[in-house]
């Protein structure tokens, strides 16, 4: 056991392992990549600015992609949204936004697989 620094004053909220990777996201609007040693590989920045309301609350993988879901909590249009990233670039593939409903939050997804 030993502990991990990602960067300074992040808080980390949510991982996933896949491929050998492990992806964490953080409250700060960050997504990481570490390798099998720990060591960060990739990040990116969902929040752009410090009074940027974007928090990414948790993460999931399957195949190629990572989704990551990101909460808005003074969103006039959208309470948040599911980012789609690549697993090996983290490029970000595309947003999916998820209305604004009256006293409800989104804390979880589950991903779907048609086959």
């Amino acid at each position: 056991m030993r502990k991990i620094f990602l960067a300074k004053d992040v808080t980390p909220k949510s991982m996933v392992v896949l491929g050998g990777f492990l992806y964490v996201t953080t409250d700060e609007g960050y997504l990481f990549k570490l390798d099998n040693q720990c060591k960060v590989q990739n990040k990116i920045r969902e929040a752009r600015g410090d009074d940027d309301d974007k928090y990414l609350r948790q993460v999931k993988a399957s195949g190629e992609n990572i989704y990551t879901l990101a909460l808005i909590p003074r969103g006039e249009k959208h309470s948040g949204y599911i980012g789609v990233f690549d697993r090996d670039t983290l490029k970000r593939k595309k947003r999916i936004y998820l209305p604004e409903m009256d006293n409800t939050a989104v804390k979880d997804f589950v991903l779907l697989h048609n086959k």
